[in-house]
């Protein structure tokens, strides 16, 4: 494991300048392969939040794993186990650390879901903490506090519904693609719309229908996992939604004309993590 470390000196004294919260770590994290970092409950009596930068990797949190790509961010509570690991060749987090009389409930006051996908992380707020985190004027120190309530004003942001309909299912497919059961008409009950509505606007802005991009998009993510990691097979086909290991065989084959190890192999040489973009898939 390889750190970038920026932490509050030991001797500041919280009770010399009495507010809310204290930033009291950051930094930048990189685990290769299936490497691990763990840290008990017990020595973490701060919030932290933490942010995929680079590669894909995943947090265990209470026997439960959740997957953490690029610009997806994760929180735990004081006290609560942190087991990060690596899934792709390389994973890369940022962190931040505060505590304080009110840290938690601050947090908790968000009502944020433990696991956000798709949230750009701030990186000039992290380094401007990372900068001045071991100053001990009153200014300074009130200063980080205002930055981390900025960072997670910027969560709320980019948690809450934006853009048109089109740009909100967008948004909905490329955050649940992992589960088997979505579809058009997951879709229609998520936004209370009928299904000729979603059908014409997939039509008009992508030239393609709903099905097919959610098709496209999981076979996309495949394929990024099959280059960059070391998930058996059919591990690789249940993150990215495929409930049947022979379907996501046909559908890899269909698309590039090998099979799952021959992508392997391959080292990912087709590289077409933008899911955005048209497969060649048929249909």
């Amino acid at each position: 494991m390889e750190e970038e470390f920026f932490i509050r000196e030991g001797k500041f004294d919280l009770g010399l300048i009495p507010q809310p919260l204290y930033a009291y770590s950051t930094g930048i994290t990189m685990l290769k392969g299936h490497e691990e970092a763990f840290n008990h409950g017990i020595r973490n009596p701060f919030v932290e939040l933490c942010w995929g930068i680079g590669g894909i990797g995943e947090v265990v949190y209470f026997g439960q794993a959740f997957e953490i790509r690029e610009n997806d961010a994760f929180i735990w509570l004081p006290g609560e186990d942190h087991l990060r690991r690596a899934i792709s060749r390389q994973w890369r987090c940022r962190w931040l650390c505060f505590d304080g009389p009110l840290a938690e409930a601050v947090l908790l006051s968000y009502r944020f879901p433990r696991h956000l996908r798709s949230v750009p992380c701030p990186t000039e707020l992290f380094r401007e903490i990372a900068e001045h985190i071991t100053a001990d004027d009153p200014q300074t120190v009130g200063h980080l506090a205002a930055l981390v309530l900025e960072i997670l004003a910027h969560l709320r942001r980019n948690t809450e519904p934006q853009g048109t309909l089109f740009e909100r299912c967008v948004s909905y497919v490329r955050t649940h693609f992992d589960d088997p059961d979505l579809c058009i008409g997951t879709l229609c009950e998520v936004f209370d719309v009928p299904r000729s509505t979603l059908t014409k606007l997939f039509a008009e802005n992508m030239q393609r229908s709903l099905g097919n991009y959610i098709r496209d998009v999981r076979y996309g993510n495949a394929l990024a996992l099959l280059g960059s990691s070391d998930l058996p097979f059919s591990e690789v086909a249940r993150r990215c939604g495929y409930a049947s290991y022979t379907s996501f065989c046909r559908l890899i084959h269909r698309g590039t004309g090998g099979s799952p190890s021959e992508i392997r192999r391959r080292k990912g040489g087709s590289n077409r993590s933008d899911s955005e973009k048209k497969t060649n898939l048929p249909g």
